[in-house]
């Protein structure tokens, strides 16, 4: 993933679950990991038009799902951004020049999750094909997260009552921290500069997931203009607005993960309204007022630390 993990669990016969762990890892990037060549999900991006390829349950109900958010989101949430993001610069393919209004014009017509289609065969096996050859899925801003709910039901089946999973930022908590408090993780202020970067906020995590985005850790600036990460679908564009970090608090980190993306998306206004329409989903919004200073929408939900 192109990541860390940071595994904390308690158990009451001192059991090491590192081994079963990466062996779940292993498996699940081999299906849904960009970085591996051939991956299930390298296949799909790889394959001709019409062309099937042969997905397991881990793609299948990431694929679902996105699905649904997406729809759920108005299209803001769209895992096949993925030719804008590497034609920004900020896929597999790394460069710093922005592309040219006829490219981001072209890609655009391999957008959308219309151009995907799954199908159950009569053998039992399921395959995807697309009709637009270039059409590409990431699964970054789901996956992830997903790999952090599977990790916390293999605690849990293993019979640890007590745990924090964190891949890469995105965080489960189930228990209680082995003073017996609950879980705490930091929310850092999205400034630019690493150096001037500090906490934002210290919340409390109690038995439910957070995911995180946002635009201060990925961008380039060429020729005095700021190019960030998060790229919006329908527009073809960088998604620039006074919204700078998000954070969901869910009950899966799945969800957590896509709606922080959806979230980055809308922009402040639409996200206000998505999380205050969205039960059981609560948030940090972290925005630049007309100051540039930064100020944080807290909703009633989050249990912040003191």
């Amino acid at each position: 993933m192109g990541t860390y993990y940071a595994i904390q669990y308690s158990d009451a016969k001192r059991q090491n679950y590192q081994s079963a762990i990466d062996s779940l890892l292993a498996a699940f990037n081999q299906s849904l990991s960009t970085y591996i060549s051939n991956s299930i999900i390298s296949q799909v991006n790889q394959a001709q038009a019409q062309q099937e390829v042969t997905v397991d349950d881990f793609f299948t109900l990431v694929f679902q799902y996105a699905q649904h958010i997406n729809q759920e989101t108005n299209g803001a949430f769209d895992p096949t951004v993925m030719p804008l993001v590497n034609a920004w610069g900020f896929g597999f393919q790394k460069r710093d020049n922005p592309p040219d209004t006829s490219t981001i014009d072209s890609l655009k017509n391999m957008i959308g999750l219309n151009h995907f289609f799954l199908e159950e065969k009569e053998n039992g096996k399921t395959v995807i094909t697309k009709d637009v050859k270039g059409s590409a899925l990431d699964f970054s801003a789901i996956a992830k997260g997903y790999a952090v709910d599977l990790v916390a039901r293999l605690l849990k089946d293993k019979g640890s009552q007590h745990f924090m999973v964190d891949i890469g930022g995105e965080v489960k908590t189930f228990g209680r921290n082995s003073k017996g408090q609950v879980w705490t993780i930091g929310i850092d202020q999205p400034l630019d500069s690493i150096k001037e970067r500090r906490l934002e906020h210290a919340v409390y995590v109690d038995h439910q997931a957070v995911a995180s985005s946002g635009n201060y850790r990925n961008f380039y600036i060429k020729d005095g203009i700021k190019y960030a990460h998060t790229i919006n679908p329908q527009t073809g564009y960088p998604e620039l607005s006074r919204l700078l970090g998000v954070s969901i608090f869910a009950p899966t980190c799945l969800e957590a993960d896509a709606y922080a993306t959806a979230c980055m998306v809308m922009g402040l206004e639409k996200a206000k309204q998505f999380v205050k329409n969205k039960a059981g989903v609560e948030a940090i919004l972290i925005y630049a007022n007309e100051q540039n200073e930064l100020e944080s929408v807290v909703t009633s939900g989050v249990k912040l630390k003191e």
